[in-house]
Order: structure tokens, then sequence, then C-alpha cells
């Protein structure tokens, strides 16, 4: 019923509604809210506008969310399958991809109730420079990105949380919504990293017979043929997938993909004594294992899991 009519009310009447605030506490001891929240990274405090676009948007899914039916999976990684033979579709058209530029403002005509792009300025190599927007051009902007002020850790070290007052397109988009009002409200995004930040880690496996044979023995899917995993019980409220072998074009044979990622970053493990935060690469990894059965009571091949964590030569994470 409340799913209902979050689908019946206007945003506008919604407005600044949390998730938390529209649904009764027993709505997120149901399966359906782990689904929700594990599969598109939902918090309890974040806008229930936001989660009835995504609702909406997947309606049609939502009847089959348990078994994950009809969800579309591509060959390779997003951005192997999608983003690369766009990129290379659009330079056989003789299309210029320019990198290394950071695009620092846009410059606007604001006539009434038409805003039409005049400039834009980006710096590279510590140059400052502009383009000039003709009539017939069309700006395309990335107001936000989940992925902006990304820091990476690594086997042995966490990743340092990057508070830093250059936000990416958020700085941008903050500069926008000074000149007009209805340029959309940032703050909203980009102000409270404690409600924003997000970890996910994959670890990449070398000659593995123990790890992912142990997982399709616990889940029975095949590398690529189930869908997220998610931890009920786990403090960080972790999950897991097994993606499709191989991931990436050119992936060697010999080498396997795991990704996981959590939702509760400043709880401490059940595990690992710290918050996933705080964690290297190493302890993220035990923590996931720790939950996959156990450290040292699970015999593989005559290999525990505790071993493979040992044997550092074996496993690389990024």
């Amino acid at each position: 019923m409340e799913l209902t009519k979050l689908h019946l009310l206007t945003e506008e009447a919604l407005g600044p509604t949390t998730v938390e605030q529209f649904f009764s506490k027993s709505f997120f001891k149901t399966n359906f809210w782990y689904f929700w929240c594990t599969m598109f990274a939902f918090k309890k405090y974040h806008s229930v506008v936001e989660m009835k676009r995504y609702m909406e948007r997947f309606m049609h899914l939502i009847d089959g969310m348990n078994k994950l039916k009809r969800i579309l999976y591509t060959e390779y990684n997003q951005y192997d399958s999608l983003i690369l033979p766009l990129i290379t579709w659009l330079k056989s058209k003789n299309v210029c991809f320019e990198t290394g530029c950071k695009v620092v403002d846009i410059d606007f005509d604001i006539n009434d109730n038409k805003k039409t792009a005049t400039a834009v300025h980006y710096i590279k190599d510590t140059k400052d420079f502009r383009i000039d927007v003709n009539d017939k051009d069309i700006v395309l902007f990335t107001n936000g990105s989940m992925t902006e002020n990304t820091t990476r850790g690594d086997i042995n070290n966490s990743a340092v949380l990057n508070t830093s007052d250059d936000k990416g397109c958020f700085s941008v988009w903050e500069k926008l919504s000074k000149k007009a009002d209805n340029f959309g409200h940032p703050e909203k995004f980009c102000t409270d990293i404690t409600k924003t930040k997000w970890i996910s880690f994959t670890v990449t496996l070398k000659d593995d017979n123990i790890v992912l044979p142990y997982i399709e023995n616990i889940t029975g899917d095949k590398p690529g043929m189930g869908g997220l995993v998610t931890i009920k019980d786990s403090n960080w409220l972790m999950s897991w997938v097994v993606p499709k072998d191989p991931h990436f074009i050119n992936q060697p044979k010999n080498v396997k993909v795991l990704w996981a990622y959590a939702l509760n970053l400043d709880s401490k493990g059940n595990y690992i004594n710290k918050t996933l935060q705080e964690c290297t690469g190493k302890e993220m990894f035990e923590e996931l294992l720790y939950h996959m059965g156990g450290l040292n009571d699970v015999p593989i091949d005559k290999v525990t899991l505790g071993d493979l964590l040992k044997n550092t030569e074996l496993l690389k994470l990024l």
C-alpha cells in the first residue's frame, strides 16, 4: 500500500521527504527493501522522490526482482561493452576527443525563460582556454557524479577520503546554480560527504581454484549468471557479484574478477574491527570471506580461506 501511495503522489506533494520519513519501520525489514537498497545503493535518508523515480523507471521488473528476471547483462564490463564502441564509432565519424581538460565554468545568455550557453571555460596544462558556442552547437554537461573526487586504495592501503573544496563537476554546477534559480540545487547532493561517500572494491584472482569455485558451490550460480548477493547480517551491509568471465577485453584466461561494495561505511565489521573506510583491500577481502563461510574453518581442496589470504602472490586487490 505504501508503494502504491508513493506512485500516486506527485513530486511536489512529497517535497523534501526522505525514504525513512515516508515508509513505516516494518518496511525496512522486508526483502523488497534489501533488494532495492543494495541494487540501487539507496540509504534511508535519501530522497523518497528519487526512490519514486527509480520505482517508476523499473516498475516492469519489480515482480521478478527477487529472481532478477529480465535483467540484461553486457558482454563485458560497461566501458568495454558500451562506452568504447561508442567512442570508436564517433572517431570514425571524425569526432574530436580532447582529454586532460578540466571544465571550470559555462557562460549563458539568459533572456526571459530562455537560457543559451555561449562559452565553455576549461583548463589544460595549467592554461586557461575558452570555447565559444555557436547558435547551432549543443552543450552537454554532467552536473553531478557519484564517482567525482574518487580516490583508490590497494591491498595494503585504505582509500583516503577527498574533502577538497574542488568538487569537479559539482563545483561547476554550484557556479551555474547562481546564474539562474531553476538551474537546480547542488547543495542537496554535495555538501555532506558523510552521506554521499561510497566504497567498492575489486578482487582480481590469478590461477584461482579456491574462491570462485567455493562461491559457485554456495550460490549455485556460474560467473555472470547470478545477481548481486547481499549479506543481510553484515554490519557493513556488504554485497558481492561475480561478473561474466571474461569481464575485460583481453583479460588473461587465468585471471578472474570479483566485485563487492557496502552501504554502511562507518560501521565496524563483524570480523574486522574497523569501519569499511578504514580498511585496506586485504581487510575488506577478509571480511567478505568471513561472511562467505569463515576464514579458518572452511577447507577447500585442503586449503582454507585463511591460508589463501596469506598467499599475497596469488591475489591482487585494486
